[in-house]
């Protein structure tokens, strides 16, 4: 066997497994069928959330006040029945986040710069923002400490205003805070102009030892209709911030994990939403898959969705905690430095077990798309960038080809 006989096989594992890649699947549906959703500096905001009746004045003649929403819900659990509770809303250049005064979770965050490019459901509509929380759902950054459930409890805002808009590099931080058993427990997020990162501090006085663990039990929505054929994309992901975990089930299943790990979160194909605790402590990963059933052609079609958990012990009075939640784009992820990049990525097919792919291809892949990247910003065009790829990459297998042209020609002139 010669040196080209081996590199054709090497090539045609190489092809193999990318055409059996989650990395091509996304590819696919993202470029060819259907189309992706399309980016809009629209400062529309429209907000709906599980359970709410959501009133909005608004002055159009004044773009910059802040719309006044009045929210009223009937609440029951084991302490309080019919219970008052407001949303704040928080808008950014990049988000809009709706937070519920019960539990202080989060129930609603729309991308600004994303819109859906048809009819979601009634009240997900052509042309609204896209919502990374789906609907009809649980809430994210639910809290627990030691067990005990925080969020069916009132957390009061610190804020008269529940409409807050962040403009130019400001930070905001907004605080809920509610009575433990005569402790004040305050959850407080922080805010800043500019990101999808959004912090979270978990402060009670005797916090310190105690197990603090952060729930997302929403999982994260597909921003388009699931159609015929299409393969599942949501997948699930922890890391301790070099190497990275891909789950990706086709029944509800469950999957526990401790470790010194960063953070967990979930991607659909467009957007991705993590829990981060930047500590180097053990933490206690678990992953959840459940059934999401969607309509597709007037028929029935099981997806799977993914809820999350991060546990880990506080050290002292504030166990600190953030958010990643935003589009799956290379160089925004890249940012944090936290491997989030790994997951547009990941190796979950046979290929991973039989040509250990998950060590090589995304290594091979970044890389690609780093040279992609590099060329469009030099040419400013898709179609030039994909010819001086071609041509690259023509250039790099030259001598190869080359070769195994002239061997080809000698065994012609060899026959009779």
């Amino acid at each position: 066997m010669n040196r080209n006989t081996i590199i054709a096989i090497f090539l045609i594992l190489v092809v193999v497994t990318l055409f059996s890649s989650e990395t091509y699947n996304k590819f696919f549906y993202e470029n060819i069928y259907p189309k992706k959703p399309y980016i809009t500096q629209s400062k529309e905001n429209k907000n709906d959330t599980q359970k709410e009746q959501v009133k909005i004045d608004s002055k159009e003649s004044d773009k910059n006040d802040s719309d006044t929403a009045i929210i009223e819900k009937n609440f029951t659990d084991k302490a309080d029945t019919n219970i008052k509770a407001d949303s704040v809303f928080i808008e950014t250049d990049d988000m809009v986040v709706c937070i519920d005064e019960i539990g202080a979770s989060i129930v609603s965050i729309k991308m600004k710069k994303f819109k859906y490019n048809e009819d979601k459901s009634k009240k997900r509509k052509k042309g609204d923002l896209i919502d990374v929380i789906p609907e009809n759902s649980e809430k994210g950054m639910n809290l627990s400490i030691n067990k005990d459930d925080y969020s069916n409890k009132v957390f009061k805002s610190n804020s008269d205003n529940k409409n807050i808009k962040i403009e130019n590099s400001d930070k905001k931080i907004i605080s809920f805070e509610s009575d433990d058993n005569g402790q004040k427990i305050i959850k407080e997020y922080v805010f800043t102009n500019g990101s999808y990162k959004i912090e979270c501090n978990i402060i009670k006085n005797d916090l310190a030892g105690k197990n603090v663990e952060m729930r997302w039990e929403c999982g994260v929505e597909e921003s388009e209709k699931n159609k015929p054929m299409q393969p599942e994309i949501r997948t699930a992901h922890y890391s301790d911030g070099k190497n990275s975990q891909h789950l990706q089930f086709t029944k509800e299943d469950r999957e526990n994990s401790s470790g010194s790990y960063k953070w967990a979160g979930v991607t659909s194909k467009y957007f991705f939403v993590a829990i981060v605790n930047e500590s180097n402590k053990d933490a206690d990963i678990t992953i959840n898959s459940f059934k999401d059933d969607k309509d597709v052609e007037n028929k029935k079609n099981t997806t799977i969705n993914y809820k999350f958990s991060y546990a880990t012990i506080a050290d002292n009075q504030k166990e600190s905690f953030w958010i990643y939640a935003g589009p799956n784009d290379y160089v925004e992820l890249k940012k944090y430095n936290l491997a989030f990049d790994n997951n547009l990525f990941p190796v979950l097919s046979w290929a991973k077990w039989l040509f250990f792919s998950d060590k090589w291809f995304p290594s091979l892949a970044e890389g690609v798309l780093w040279l992609l990247i590099h060329l469009y910003n030099l040419v400013k065009d898709y179609g030039v960038t994909i010819f001086l790829l071609t041509l690259l990459v023509k250039l790099v297998t030259y001598h190869m080809t080359y070769s195994s042209m002239k061997s080809m020609s000698r065994m012609r002139d060899l026959q009779p």
